[in-house]
């Protein structure tokens, strides 16, 4: 029961009071006394001032804004992403276009500043990423996670599953002679794990590949391209293709490029790689070539650069459009176009002798051998005397050149009377090539026993010297 309140303007305060009492789930005031009054007041006021200050604080973060590294626009600090790791800070827009471009490449994205390696994980490329690119970005990463000769893809289009070979299931109870039929692990359909196509009934792989030669494997695998969107078949309409070197030797090299076929040079054709770095150029296609490694290179007095092993002569770390000179390990590139059905290949050469080991990795949809062309073996440990180079001022032998570039003699040369397949023959210092490196070409006519590579829609070459065990 309320009181009656002479006092007209305490009435209407307490009138007030009882109003907002029904806008709250529970409110219960206290009424002071006049001799309370002015701490009320306080009280009230200092609230009042604290709620204002918050309020400022709020507008003026609110307000905030900081340069995007990339497109150097003042951006709102909400609309930034910090990369974990880094603390490099980058604007939605440009952070997502620069992931896009990655995973279109079929390279896994780190953050775009200059210098740095660090990882851009899905947790927080799902803040600029479609649902549709995270998948994309999800099986990027599985493919990373697996060597490009362990790869296999389900041949069923409606699957197309990517697995390693250690994951695919087998069939039981077939044949020995079967051995080659695999379950997918997805879908559970049977496929040829040799063939790369559905399992074959009642037919041998032999009597398949005789009444299936390539060019209709090439419309299978369109096919399921086609259905799938895979990134590797989408690359072939690309203009480029990347060359990543990677340097995992114990020493500095140089590599080198240089173009051939009258087509216009790369943009760096040398540069330096401390150990353990890595550095990417492109190439537009089609494209021919010559890839190496130089060592122990230095400028004289004179500031002109030289190599002990794999020189350019240019006298400068840029070789110009200068080939190496022997001893080098070559890596040969024939990119094709990449319109349909093209096919690239490559080889490792020893035919100017041997320098560095070296290995390469494609990243394509497909290619011709499940083992890549590659020289690992140190080939300088077991070089004849007459073939060695050693190191300026030192008994290290840093090079082995072929018997052509120490001997200049036309039966090792194949040059003519010796230059056609029946008297150009293997001699006892291309076996020592070919027994280091039985996949390289070691002699200029040896086609029977070295290996060329045929890859489809590739998207970039890593080229590493120096590989590790189990390349």
């Amino acid at each position: 029961m309320r009181w009656l309140i002479k006092e007209p303007k305490i009435r209407t305060v307490v009138d007030q009071v009882c109003l907002l009492e029904q806008k709250f789930d529970s409110c219960r005031p206290i009424y002071q006394g006049g001799e309370n009054i002015k701490f009320a007041f306080r009280l009230a006021q200092d609230e009042i001032d604290s709620q204002i200050t918050r309020s400022a604080e709020s507008c003026r973060a609110m307000n905030l804004k900081e340069t995007c590294s990339i497109c150097l626009e003042d951006t709102d600090v909400a609309q930034m992403l910090v990369v974990d790791g880094c603390l490099h800070c980058y604007c939605q827009s440009c952070l997502r276009q620069h992931v896009e471009v990655k995973l279109r490449l079929g390279m896994l994205p780190r953050c775009p500043h200059e210098g740095c390696d660090a990882k851009l994980d899905i947790p927080m490329c799902k803040k600029v990423l479609s649902p549709e690119w995270i998948d994309i970005m999800n099986r990027r990463i599985k493919e990373s996670s697996i060597r490009v000769t362990e790869r296999v893809y389900c041949p069923y289009p409606r699957c197309s599953e990517l697995m390693s070979k250690s994951e695919v299931l087998p069939f039981i109870g077939i044949k020995l002679s079967q051995s080659s039929i695999k379950k997918c692990i997805k879908c559970h359909g049977l496929f040829c794990i040799d063939c790369k196509v559905p399992w074959h009934l009642n037919m041998s792989c032999r009597e398949y590949k005789s009444l299936n030669p390539d060019p209709n494997a090439y419309a299978t695998l369109k096919a399921l391209a086609t259905n799938r969107s895979w990134r590797q078949w989408v690359l072939s309409l690309d203009s480029t293709v990347l060359f990543t070197f990677t340097n995992n030797c114990s020493q500095a090299i140089w590599p080198a490029t240089l173009a051939g076929g009258g087509q216009p040079q790369l943009s760096t054709t040398g540069f330096k790689l401390s150990p353990g770095e890595s550095k990417t150029i492109s190439a537009a296609l089609p494209w021919s070539g010559r890839l190496w490694a130089r060592t122990h290179c230095s400028y004289n007095p004179s500031r002109k650069f030289a190599c002990a092993t794999a020189d350019c002569g240019s006298g400068q770390m840029e070789c110009n459009g200068a080939g190496a000179i022997a001893p080098a390990t070559l890596v040969q590139f024939y990119l094709s176009a990449h319109l349909e059905g093209d096919l690239d290949n490559y080889s490792i050469s020893l035919v100017d002798g041997y320098n560095l080991p070296v290995g390469v990795i494609p990243r394509a949809t497909w290619c011709s051998n499940e083992t890549s062309p590659s020289c690992t073996t140190d080939i300088n440990k077991t070089c004849p005397p007459e073939l060695m180079v050693k190191q300026p001022g030192g008994s290290d032998v840093i090079g082995c050149k072929s018997a052509c570039a120490a001997f200049k003699d036309p039966k090792y040369c194949c040059t003519k009377p010796y230059n056609t397949q029946r008297t150009c023959r293997p001699n006892m210092y291309s076996r020592i090539f070919k027994k280091a490196c039985p996949l390289a070409v070691t002699y200029a006519l040896d086609d029977k026993t070295s290996r060329t590579a045929a890859c489809m829609a590739a998207s970039e070459y890593i080229i590493t010297f120096c590989p590790p065990k189990g390349f």
